[in-house]
């Protein structure tokens, strides 16, 4: 009977006060994301399955996977996000900002001129 026990010690290992908790759960294979943010920077935590995350800061694009409680992947703001989520994957997303609607970038051109890369 195995057991895994991850900790993260929030006051040494976010450089922020949480403000905002959300969980994802994809019952069939979708995309989410797919938007930046202006102020918001959030840390994503796989909780099960895999997730693909694409970061782009609008000249480069990265790739991260994370499939294990031992790893996540801390977003900035202005950088654009889209999550590959496989069938049957969960993922908690821990923000250092309120929802805010304003905050949202939905439109690339937009976030190209955000960046002010256009």
């Amino acid at each position: 009977f195995p057991v895994t026990i991850t900790v993260m010690n929030v006051l040494e290992e976010i450089p922020w006060a949480i403000k905002r908790i959300f969980f994802i759960e994809n019952k069939f294979l979708e995309n989410r994301g797919d938007h930046a943010h202006k102020l918001c920077s959030q840390l994503f935590i796989p909780n099960s399955g895999q997730i693909e995350l694409i970061c782009h800061d609008g000249k480069t694009e990265a790739r991260y996977f994370l499939n294990s409680l031992d790893h996540a992947l801390l977003v900035p703001p202005g950088i654009w996000v889209k999550l590959v989520m496989e069938s049957k994957s969960s993922v908690t997303v821990l923000t250092d900002q309120y929802y805010d609607a304003e905050d949202y970038i939905n439109v690339w051109s937009q976030f190209l001129d955000f960046k002010g890369i256009r």
